[in-house]
């Protein structure tokens, strides 16, 4: 496969890579509304669409890096910015273009995350003040009921005559 060929492959794995990037954010978002309804069922249902999309980049990941290690050894080069100005401008402008437009949705990605993380959080500190609450009322239920109603097994009477 020579250079052109190389960067067009590249360019069209960085596509894919993009679209499912996409969809990952169009979930990521989706994930936030779960939360936000405390529907946690959903939420499990797409983290493994999620997890499926991930499983799809990495192994077009590996296609990519393919291409770039050929790129590396036919040019004696490390990065891929290298070759900008060398050869195959056209195409090297647009790899350039899909690679910042995936690094600006993974940005978007990263965002909406960690909103959902801290919305998480403060769903899971929640439940942890009401379980601690409902620990709290289930013990003294537990001392009122054992103490008022127990009854010692040889009652003793006391006899205040002298």
């Amino acid at each position: 496969m020579g250079t052109n060929q190389n960067l067009r492959a590249m360019i069209n794995i960085s596509k894919t890579k993009k679209d499912y990037l996409n969809e990952m954010l169009l979930i990521t978002k989706e994930q936030q509304r779960v939360i936000e309804q405390n529907e946690m069922d959903q939420l499990n249902k797409l983290i493994d669409e999620k997890q499926s999309r991930i499983d799809a980049i990495n192994s077009i990941d590996e296609q990519f890096q393919d291409n770039f290690s050929k790129l590396k050894k036919e040019f004696n080069i490390n990065d891929i910015g290298d070759l900008i100005g060398t050869v195959c401008d056209e195409e090297m402008r647009e790899l350039k273009k899909e690679i910042s437009e995936i690094m600006a949705v993974i940005e978007d990605i990263k965002k909406v995350e960690k909103e959902n993380s801290l919305k998480l959080s403060g769903q899971k500190k929640e439940i942890a003040q009401k379980l601690q609450e409902i620990k709290r009322n289930r013990l003294a239920a537990n001392k009122y009921f054992n103490t008022k109603f127990s009854v010692p097994p040889n009652p003793a009477f006391f006899d205040k005559k002298k």
